[in-house]
């Protein structure tokens, strides 16, 4: 089941949203008939990258603020709770930015692409290039276009020790998105509903893998 599911949000990213060239989807939701307008990431959004405060000063970090670390993003949809914390002051004393809440991460390097939407304030380490969506730009809608921004960020990396790409270059990236504000927030709810629906089963799959390997160990000397 969530293979299907996996398979039929792919099927729909490639028919709700625009080809390449084109700049009507090719499902779309009843009553709208409007081209879509190509934009640039950078006139939706303000891309930003992170920082690390120096390890060795204790004082910077085991503090209140979520640090995120490209580990710990991997399109799972929101983004809560960081493992490791930091300080106001190691915010501060580094390029670290503290970034509102439904901002979208992006990993930048090692690892190209990878997205998740901040529910609370939070700052990164410099392997991200994260977008904070401006008023029109709904968080989910950028979020639910991980696929071809991921794709198309993975072109224009670069890198002779690893992949990276910059702000500036995603900046450029231009995506298709539909003018009619409407329009956006059903494309919204309609992509959140499915991945909900994958989380679920995910869940369900992880807990059924660990129930397997509990009798495993308890069956088998």
């Amino acid at each position: 089941k969530l293979n299907e599911l996996k398979k039929l949000k792919k099927a729909y990213l490639q028919k709700m949203f625009p080809k390449n060239g084109v700049s009507i989807p090719e499902l779309r939701f009843a009553g709208f008939t409007t081209p879509w307008e190509k934009r640039k990431l950078g006139d939706v959004s303000d891309i930003q990258g992170g920082g690390t405060p120096d390890s060795k000063n204790q004082a910077y970090w085991s503090g209140d603020i979520n640090w995120f670390t490209p580990t710990e993003v991997f399109n799972q949809g929101y983004l809560s709770e960081s493992r490791r914390k930091i300080t106001k002051e190691g915010l501060l004393k580094s390029s670290a930015t503290l970034m509102p809440p439904g901002t979208v991460l992006m990993t930048s390097r090692a690892g190209v692409g990878d997205m998740g939407i901040l529910t609370q304030a939070a700052a990164t380490n410099q392997g991200f290039q994260s977008m904070i969506p401006h008023k029109e730009m709904p968080s989910y809608l950028l979020y639910s276009m991980q696929f071809f921004i991921s794709r198309m960020a993975n072109k224009l990396a670069s890198g002779s020790t690893f992949m990276e790409i910059s702000g500036k270059q995603l900046a450029k990236i231009e995506v298709m998105i539909p003018g009619d504000s409407q329009e956006r927030e059903l494309l919204c709810n309609f992509f959140k509903n499915l991945d909900d629906m994958i989380t679920v089963n995910q869940r369900k799959l992880d807990k059924l893998k660990e129930l397997k390997k509990g009798y495993l160990q308890k069956m088998f000397i």
